[in-house]
């Protein structure tokens, strides 16, 4: 909230929509920890872009997230 109040002093909160497609009926705090991680990203990018993921597209997401893990078991 410090770095939103730099750029708008006057802002008193920030609201963020539930992430489309993955707690549509559930109450609006739902347990996002639930999900993994390509469908958080799909919802996320559908409530931004108003789109499907394309099929390349779908398969840079794949190929980045296992890259990331792989980082992640190295460390």
């Amino acid at each position: 909230m410090a770095k939103v109040r730099t750029a708008y002093p006057n802002c008193l909160r920030v609201e963020r929509p539930v992430l489309a497609g993955i707690a549509r009926d559930a109450a609006p705090r739902a347990d996002l920890r639930r999900h993994d991680d390509a469908s958080l990203f799909d919802s996320f990018f559908r409530e931004v872009t108003g789109r499907e993921l394309a099929g390349p597209e779908q398969e840079a997401l794949a190929d980045a997230l296992t890259a990331l893990r792989r980082t992640e078991q190295e460390q």
